[in-house]
C-alpha cells in the first residue's frame, strides 16, 4: 500500500468536539452561604478598599483578596457567577480548591460518571477513550505512574516500546531505523530455485492496526465515512461486509466475502486481500479456486479447538488468520480465557506443527463501539521474523 523506501510515520490529529455533552467526571459544589460570608468578611476587613479587594484574581471568579489570591488554573470558577455556579466540565480533580478552602468546597465523582461502562470497561476507561477521540491526544497525568506494573488480562501483556523511546539503534552497518511496518500474508520458509520468480502473496501496512467491521447498531454512513477516511490517510485496512454503500475508504477496504460475494465479483476482478468466515464449510476451497491471486484471511473465533482449526486452515492454503474474542477480551470457550492466553495456545500449536512462519496471525478484541485506542495495541498482523 506504500511506495518502496523509508518514510517517517506520523498521524496528524485534529480536535473533534463531542457530538453530545458527555457526563462531567467531577461534581464541584460550594457552600454558598459560607462562600458569601467569606467574601463579605474579606470586603469588610479591607474596609471596602477596591484597590486591595479587587487587586488579585479570585479563585471563584467573583473578586479577589488575601484569601482568594490564587485562581483555578483550569477555569472551573471562571464563569459569570464564579464559585456560586462552577463550570464542572473543566474540573480535573486536582483538589486544590478543597485543600485551600475545605470548609467551603466539595469535589467528588459525579453519579453519571460512575454509571459509565460495565464490569470490564471502567468509567475511567470510557472517559479516557472519549477524550482521546475528541482531542487526538493521549492522557497526561503528572507525578508519574503509581500503579502496578502487571496484572490480569491486558495488564499482563508487555510491549516493546523501543520505537517510541529510541527510534534508531546502532547496527552492524551504522544507524538502523526501527520499522513499524508489518506484512500480512505468507512468507516462504525456504528457497525453491525451481520457482525463483515466484513472489509470495503478502501486503505491507505501515503500522500494526486494522479497523474491524463495525458492530450491529453502529454501522451508519457517518461512521463508515470516518473509518474510511482514517484508514486511507494512515494507509491501513478497514474490514467490512458491505462494500456497496461506501463512498470513502474504498482503496483501503478489506472485504469479507461469502458465497454471495463470490458470485458478485466479476470473473477478471480479484481483490488484493479479502477475509472469509472460516467456519463456513467448503468456503475456503471455493475462494482459492476463484481468487487465486488474492490474499485470503480466515476469520476464526477463539475457542478450545482454535489451535487445531488454525493448523488445518494453514495446511489448506489460507494466507492469514484473523483470530477474535469478545469486546471484553475473553474468548468463546466454555471456560473463558483472555485473548492473550488463547492466542498463545494457537501460536504454540502452529509452532508444534511447523506452520507458524507460513501465515500471518492477527489477534483482535471485539468492541461494542467498533474500535477504540486500546484495541489497536492488540490488533497486530505479523509474520515470522
Amino acid at each position: 500500500m506504500q511506495e518502496p523506501g523509508y518514510a517517517r510515520f506520523k498521524i496528524e490529529s485534529k480536535p473533534a468536539p463531542h457530538v453530545y455533552q458527555i457526563p462531567n467526571k467531577f461534581d464541584v459544589s460550594a457552600r454558598k452561604v459560607r462562600l458569601a460570608s467569606m467574601l463579605v468578611h474579606e470586603a469588610l476587613e479591607y474596609r471596602l478598599n477596591k484597590e486591595v479587594v479587587l487587586s488579585r484574581p479570585c479563585i471563584y471568579g467573583v473578586f479577589g483578596g488575601r484569601l482568594l489570591s490564587r485562581p483555578c488554573i483550569y477555569g472551573v470558577f471562571g464563569g459569570r457567577f464564579g464559585g456560586f455556579k462552577p463550570l464542572k466540565h473543566k474540573c480535573v480533580g486536582c483538589m486544590r480548591c478543597v485543600q485551600e478552602y475545605p470548609h467551603i468546597m466539595t469535589v467528588k465523582q459525579s453519579d453519571r460518571y460512575k454509571k459509565l461502562g460495565d464490569s470490564f470497561w471502567t468509567p475511567e476507561n470510557v472517559f479516557i477513550v472519549w477524550n482521546e477521540a475528541s482531542t487526538g491526544k493521549i492522557p497526561v497525568k503528572g507525578m508519574g505512574y503509581k500503579g502496578a506494573f502487571a496484572g490480569e488480562g491486558f495488564d499482563g501483556m508487555w510491549t516493546d516500546m523501543s520505537e517510541i523511546v529510541r527510534p534508531t539503534r546502532d547496527g552492524v552497518y551504522g544507524r538502523e531505523y526501527i520499522s513499524t511496518t508489518v506484512d500480512i500474508g505468507r512468507k516462504p520458509t525456504s528457497i525453491d530455485f525451481a520457482k525463483i520468480d515466484y513472489q509470495p502473496k503478502s501486503l505491507e501496512i505501515p503500522v500494526p492496526i486494522i479497523f474491524d467491521e463495525l458492530p450491529t447498531g453502529t454501522d451508519t454512513a457517518d461512521i463508515r465515512a470516518a473509518v474510511g477516511l482514517a484508514s486511507e490517510k494512515i494507509g491501513i485496512l478497514n474490514i467490512s461486509r458491505d462494500t456497496r454503500h461506501r463512498e470513502t475508504g474504498l482503496d483501503s477496504l478489506l472485504p469479507i466475502i461469502d458465497e454471495k460475494g463470490i458470485a458478485d465479483n466479476e470473473e477478471p476482478d480479484q481483490p488484493e486481500i479479502a477475509e472469509f468466515d472460516a467456519e463456513t464449510p467448503g468456503l475456503l476451497d471455493r475462494l482459492l479456486a476463484r481468487f487465486d491471486r488474492s490474499i485470503l484471511i480466515a476469520r476464526l473465533p477463539l475457542r478450545e479447538d482454535s489451535g487445531s482449526a488454525a493448523s488445518r486452515l494453514v495446511r489448506q492454503g489460507v494466507h492469514g488468520l484473523h483470530l477474535y474474542a469478545d469486546y471484553h477480551g475473553q474468548d468463546y470457550s466454555r471456560d473463558t480465557r483472555h485473548i492473550s492466553t488463547a492466542l498463545k495456545d494457537v501460536h504454540q500449536q502452529l509452532v508444534r506443527d511447523g506452520l507458524r512462519c507460513a501465515s500471518a496471525t492477527c489477534p483482535r478484541r471485539a468492541s461494542r463501539q467498533g474500535y477504540d485506542h486500546r484495541q489497536w495495541r492488540d490488533h497486530s498482523s505479523r509474520t515470522c521474523s
